[in-house]
Parts: C-alpha cells; sequence; structure tokens
C-alpha cells in the first residue's frame, strides 16, 4: 500500500519505480496505491477506485475507459467528483496578474 509514491520523484527515480511496480504486479501481487498522477493509473493499473468526501464515486477497470468513449481519465474524475469549472478564477488570477 503506497501514499503518492510518484511524489517529488525525478524523471528516472519514476521510471525505476514504474518499473518495479509493473514486475510486481506480473508475479501476481495486488498494489493498492493513491495518486493524483492519472497517467502513471493508466500505465500502471488494471482498477480505478475515485473518492469523493470520503466515499467512492467511481470504479471501474482502466481499460474500460478506452472501450466507453474518448474521455480521458482525468475528465471522468471531474464529472464524478463535480468539479467546479476552474475558467472563472483561472480568468481572475490572470487579469490579476495582467493589472500589475
Amino acid at each position: 500500500m503506497l501514499d503518492e509514491p510518484f511524489s517529488g520523484l525525478d524523471v528516472n527515480a519514476g521510471l525505476l519505480l514504474r518499473t518495479l511496480m509493473q514486475m510486481l504486479a506480473c508475479e501476481g501481487r495486488m498494489i493498492f496505491f493513491s495518486t493524483h498522477r492519472f497517467d502513471m493509473v493508466e500505465k500502471l493499473c488494471s482498477r480505478v477506485m475515485v473518492l469523493s468526501s470520503g466515499r467512492v464515486v467511481l470504479e471501474r477497470r482502466v481499460a474500460d475507459f478506452a472501450r466507453e468513449g474518448p474521455d480521458s481519465l482525468e475528465d471522468t474524475f471531474v464529472r464524478a467528483t463535480d468539479q467546479p469549472d476552474c475558467a472563472p478564477l483561472a480568468r481572475q488570477i490572470l487579469e490579476t496578474i495582467e493589472a500589475s
């Protein structure tokens, strides 16, 4: 069980950890990890579970994302967790930067 295992790793260390995790999985070992790195989920995982406010809001096989349509894991996460549109806040920050 790992919590954000790729956090703070440089590219080489990340590649090493990803390779090790793939080797362990090929041996039939289950690896349970939390991450915000959707690219790692897509490369390493067979299943994904999304939590929001302490509740499971999505559980699916990673392979099903490709079969179900063009939405990325990130798009699905945004919908499943009811993320607000960040464009208004980004626009406000940009206006503040431009005003200074």
